[in-house]
């Protein structure tokens, strides 16, 4: 239920284009899960126009869910959505996995 599924993304400047550098996604999909439910997780919040910090446990995992995946695909039977009405949309999100491939924090970060 709390795992996430996403792409590695690279930092890349594409011949031709008038955007400058800016990420990509490679490689397969992958599964991600939380070391723990209190693991820091900081959005960006539209309603509020700043920074907010959650926990895994505490709606982060469901505002990354969210707003990462307006169609909904990424959600287990039961599993409550977020406000999609609090979602920037299009970002990125830091994210830092330890050695057994487990999220132990992330970030949201604005596109440009």
């Amino acid at each position: 239920m709390n795992t996430v599924v996403a792409k590695e993304a690279k930092a890349e400047c594409r011949a031709g284009s008038q955007e400058g550098a800016s990420y990509h996604p490679v490689g397969k999909f992958e599964n991600f899960r939380p070391a723990s439910g209190d693991i820091p997780i900081t959005v960006i919040s539209k309603k509020e126009s700043k920074q907010q910090k959650l926990t895994a446990r505490d709606g982060g995992i469901a505002h990354v869910k969210t707003c990462a995946d307006p169609d909904g695909k990424q959600f287990d039977g039961g599993q409550r959505k977020a406000d999609t009405s609090d979602c920037w949309g299009l970002n990125f999100y830091d994210v830092k996995i330890d050695s057994a491939g487990r999220i132990t924090s992330m970030t949201e970060v604005y596109s440009s």
